[in-house]
C-alpha cells in the first residue's frame, strides 16, 4: 500500500490539522470571552431539537403561521424550485417568506409572487428574476434581491405588496447578495455575500451602514448567505464559517453565535455544514437552519441559563478530509482545486500514482491578486499556468506555477505567482466588439478550459461559449438558446487535436448539450441512463464521464449518452460519494472527481469504474482504508462489482 502524507509533509499536515480543529477551538474560546467582556447574555439559541431530510438539496424554508396550540409547519422550496406544499405556485423558485399576517411571498426565475394566508391565487408583484425575498405585512412592502448570474444580480427592489408598484430600486448594488430581512419600520438588512458583510438600508433604500468583513472571529463572516429578523435581533447564516451568528438589529453589533462545523461526514444534531437559509417561528421559539449540501434542515430552540449549544464538543477525525470547491482540472504535471473557506488554490503533482499536494497559493482578499468566490479553475498543461474564474470579484486571472527546484518532489509555498487579470466587464466589451454590437452583454462565466493557445469560457448568462486567445482577445462566440442552463463543459477533439464539439451539462433539464463549432446544438437525453443531476464532465478516450450530484454516482457514457457503466454510491467510505462535482482525467487515465460532501477527491478507473484512490491535502491512499463495513453492515472490502458494466 502507498501511504503518502505524514512521512513527507509532517509540518504541513500538522499545520492543516491545527487550522481545521484546534484553531476552531481557539475561536470558540475567544467567542465566549468576547461575549463575557461585552456583557451580553449567553447565546439564546443552539439547543438541537430535530433534523429533517429534504431529499435533494432544498432551496428555501419558512415556518407557516400556526395557532398557539399547533406545532409549526414548515414550507419548503425543493431542489427543482417547487413549493412542496402547493402545486399551484409558480416554478423556478429560489426563496420564500411568510409575513406576520400570514401572506406568503415567493421569488425565482419568473419573478415575485404573493398570495393571501388562506390560500387562493398567486399575484405577480415583480418580474425580475429573484434570489431572495422579504415581506412585512405591517409596512405593506416586499423587498427582493435579483437572481445571481442574471442581469438583475444584486439589484435590490422594494415594491408595494398590494399593487406591485416599485417604491425604489438600486440596480446591481450588491452583486452576489443572497439574503434579505425586512424590519417593521421599512428598513432592511442584506447579506452582502461576496463582500462578507451585512448592509443595512433605510426605508427609502439608502445605505445606512455596513458591518463585518471576511474572517472567523466572532462578528466576522465568510460568505453570509441569509439573514432573518425577530424582535430586536437578526440571525445570520454564516455559510463558510458553518455557524449561525446573532446581532443587534439596530446597529449590527455582535451578540452571540452557535454551531460547529460537522467534521465527520453527515454529522448533525447541532453540528452545522454549509448553512444557506434560515427560518424563525412566529413565536420566536425555534430557528430552522437549511443545509442543502447535507440535504436536510435542523431545528434549534432556546438555551436554558448555563446550557451549552448542542454539538459543541469536538468529534474525532478519520480518513482523508479537506474542503474543496466544485471544480478540478489536471494537465501537464499538475492538478488544481481550491479551498472555498480561505480562497486558496491547491496544486498537486500528478507524476505519481497518487496526486501529491505541493503548493497552496492565493488567498481571500481584494483584487487583483486576492480571491473572492471562485467558480472554476483550469490548468494550462503546456505552460504550467492556472486560470481562475472569480465570480465574487467578477474577474478572470492567470497564475504561474514556477518551482524553485524543478524535477524535485517538494512542497513549495512560493510556486504560485500572480501573472495577469481581466474583469468580466472587459471580456463583455470584447464580446460586443467581436459581434459588432454597441451594448456589452451581461456575462456570467461558470466554467473555463485551456486547450493549446485558446481559452474556452462557458457563459451561463447569455448563454454562450466564448473562445479567446491567452490575452483574452475574443476569436469566437457561439450564442446558445436561452432555455439552456449550463454548469460545466468538456471539449471533444478530432484526431488532429481540433475542437469537434463542446459538451455541456444542463442539470435543470437533466440533459447534456453537444455544441458543434458551427453553433449547431444537439440535446443528449440522460433519462434512460438514470442520471438525475449532471454536473461535472470530462472526456476520457471515447467516453464521457459525468458526475451525478443527485444520485451520488459517476457515470460513463458513450457519445450518444447511452450508459456504459456507473460507479459510486451514497456513502463516506472509499468508493462512496456525497454530491460529487467536477471531474478530470489524470495522466494515468484515472478519472478524478471532487467528492465534495466527503471533503476529498477520489479516482475511478475510466474503463472498469473500479475505485482507485482517495486523496486530499498531504495524504492519500490507493488501497481501501475506509471500509463500507465501518459505516454500515456490509462486506469487509469494497467489491469491484459495485462498478457494474451495463449489457
Amino acid at each position: 500500500m502507498k501511504r503518502i502524507g505524514f512521512e513527507v509533509f509532517v509540518e504541513l499536515q500538522v499545520t492543516i490539522m491545527c487550522h481545521s480543529i484546534f484553531f476552531r477551538v481557539l475561536i470558540g474560546l475567544l467567542a465566549i470571552s468576547f461575549v463575557e467582556l461585552a456583557g451580553a447574555e449567553p447565546p439564546r439559541f443552539g439547543r438541537f431539537i430535530a433534523q429533517e431530510p429534504t431529499g435533494r438539496a432544498g432551496r428555501a424554508i419558512a415556518f407557516a403561521a400556526a395557532s398557539s396550540e399547533e406545532d409549526p409547519v414548515m414550507l419548503r422550496v425543493d431542489a427543482e424550485g417547487r413549493l412542496a406544499s402547493d402545486p399551484t405556485a409558480p416554478g423556478g423558485l429560489r426563496d420564500l417568506e411568510i409575513a406576520s399576517d400570514g401572506q406568503v411571498v415567493v421569488t425565482g426565475d419568473r419573478g415575485t409572487f404573493v398570495r393571501a394566508a388562506e390560500g387562493g391565487e398567486w399575484r405577480q408583484v415583480g418580474d425580475l428574476p429573484g434570489q431572495a425575498v422579504a415581506i412585512d405585512g405591517d409596512s405593506g412592502r416586499i423587498l427582493t434581491i435579483g437572481s445571481r448570474g442574471s442581469e438583475s444580480d444584486g439589484t435590490v427592489t422594494a415594491v408595494d405588496s398590494v399593487g406591485g408598484d416599485v417604491l425604489w430600486s438600486r440596480p446591481r448594488a450588491y452583486p452576489g447578495a443572497r439574503g434579505i430581512a425586512l424590519l417593521p419600520d421599512g428598513s432592511s438588512w442584506i447579506t452582502d455575500t461576496d463582500r462578507h458583510r451585512l448592509v443595512r438600508l433605510a426605508a427609502d433604500g439608502t445605505e445606512i451602514l455596513a458591518v463585518g468583513d471576511r474572517g472567523a472571529f466572532p462578528g466576522l463572516f465568510n460568505t453570509p448567505s441569509d439573514v432573518s429578523f425577530f424582535n430586536d435581533r437578526i440571525f445570520v447564516a454564516d455559510m463558510l464559517n458553518h455557524r449561525i451568528s446573532t446581532h443587534r438589529a439596530a446597529d449590527g453589533k455582535f451578540i452571540d453565535q452557535w454551531g460547529m462545523h460537522a467534521v465527520m461526514p453527515r454529522q448533525g444534531e447541532g453540528r452545522i455544514h454549509y448553512p444557506e437559509r434560515l427560518a424563525i417561528s412566529s413565536d420566536g421559539a425555534m430557528v430552522a437552519v437549511l443545509e442543502p449540501f447535507e440535504r436536510r434542515y435542523q431545528s434549534f430552540g432556546r438555551l436554558a441559563e448555563g446550557e451549552e449549544p448542542s454539538g459543541a464538543n469536538l468529534p474525532g477525525r478519520r480518513g482523508v478530509e479537506s474542503h474543496f470547491g466544485t471544480d478540478i482540472d489536471a494537465a501537464g504535471g499538475f492538478l488544481a482545486m481550491w479551498e472555498p473557506e480561505s480562497g486558496s488554490v491547491l496544486a498537486f503533482d500528478t507524476r505519481y500514482d497518487i496526486p501529491i499536494h505541493v503548493a497552496t497559493f492565493a488567498t481571500g482578499g481584494p483584487p487583483p491578486a486576492g480571491v473572492g468566490r471562485l467558480a472554476s479553475i483550469a490548468v494550462d498543461g503546456q505552460r504550467n499556468d492556472v486560470w481562475m474564474l472569480d465570480a465574487g470579484h467578477r474577474r478572470i486571472s492567470r497564475w504561474l506555477l514556477r518551482t524553485e527546484r524543478p524535477g524535485e518532489l517538494v512542497y513549495d509555498p512560493f510556486m504560485g505567482r500572480f501573472a495577469r487579470g481581466w474583469t468580466y466587464d472587459l471580456l463583455a466589451r470584447r464580446v460586443a466588439a467581436f459581434q459588432n454590437v454597441t451594448d456589452p452583454p451581461w456575462i456570467e462565466p461558470v466554467d473555463l478550459l485551456i486547450r493549446g493557445d485558446r481559452v474556452h469560457v462557458l457563459d451561463a448568462a447569455g448563454p454562450s461559449i466564448v473562445v479567446a486567445d491567452r490575452d483574452l482577445e475574443v476569436v469566437q462566440v457561439i450564442d446558445l438558446s436561452e432555455d439552456i442552463t449550463p454548469v460545466q463543459f468538456a471539449i471533444e477533439e478530432d484526431p488532429d487535436g481540433q475542437v469537434s464539439a463542446w459538451v455541456l451539462t444542463d442539470p435543470d433539464a437533466g440533459v447534456l448539450r453537444r455544441v458543434e463549432p458551427d453553433g449547431v446544438v444537439a440535446t443528449v437525453p440522460l433519462a434512460d441512463a438514470g442520471v438525475r443531476e449532471p454536473n461535472g464532465i470530462s472526456v476520457a478516450g471515447d467516453r464521457l464521464v459525468v458526475s451525478d450530484r443527485g444520485s451520488d454516482e459517476v457515470v460513463m457514457l458513450d457519445g450518444t449518452g447511452s450508459l456504459i457503466l456507473r460507479t459510486g454510491e451514497t456513502g463516506a467510505w472509499d468508493g462512496g460519494l456525497w454530491r460529487p462535482a467536477g471531474t478530470t482525467v489524470l495522466p494515468n487515465g484515472v478519472v478524478a472527481v471532487v467528492d465534495q460532501g466527503n471533503h476529498r477527491a477520489q479516482g475511478f478507473d475510466a474503463v472498469t469504474g473500479e475505485w482507485r484512490l482517495s486523496f486530499s491535502l498531504g495524504q492519500g491512499h490507493d488501497k481501501p482504508m475506509l471500509l463500507k463495513s465501518s459505516y454500515v453492515d456490509g462486506p469487509e472490502e469494497i467489491d469491484s462489482e459495485d462498478a457494474k458494466d451495463v449489457p
